[in-house]
């Protein structure tokens, strides 16, 4: 392989790498970001509920 082929492969797999662990970072973020509104429903619920 042409050593500048092989740069390229590996800067690509190197670019391949960062976009799967901020991928990865993005969906924990926006698991939370889930977890804490269902949470928030939850709670008001349980809220309005045991008030009556």
């Amino acid at each position: 392989m042409h050593p500048d082929g092989r740069a390229r492969l590996a800067r690509a797999e190197i670019l391949g790498d960062q976009a799967e662990r901020l991928g990865g970072e993005v969906f924990d973020a926006r698991r939370a970001q889930l977890l804490d509104d269902v949470h928030q429903v939850v709670s008001r619920v349980v809220r309005i509920h045991f008030k009556q």
